[in-house]
């Protein structure tokens, strides 16, 4: 249960994906050239992004970003393997990629 009213995006990416569930609590998402945080768990297929206090509504079909650059804001692998407590190389070879 959240401390405040709170808005979510849920993200169709997780654990089977190669998102480390080590992350929960730490990781970001870039969606609109914003950093949101990631709440809650990580599940097999999907995980949430407090998106409450957007500056725009955040919609079905807007693009997110776990790696990369939108906007000014980036997140680099460096970041995904810090938040994960592990390295580069190993939170490479875990993700899919279709």
């Amino acid at each position: 249960m959240a401390s405040r009213d709170t808005r979510v995006a849920t993200i169709a990416f997780g654990y089977a994906d190669g998102l480390h569930r080590s992350v929960q609590g730490k990781a970001q998402v870039l969606i609109g050239g914003r950093r949101y945080p990631l709440v809650g768990r990580i599940t097999m297929d999907m995980v949430l992004a407090d998106v409450t206090g957007a500056n725009r509504p955040v919609a079905m079909g807007d693009r997110v970003t776990l790696v990369g650059t939108d906007g000014d804001e980036t997140i680099t692998w460096d970041d995904l393997a810090g938040w994960a407590g592990t390295n580069t190389y190993e939170m490479l070879s875990h993700w899919v990629v279709e």
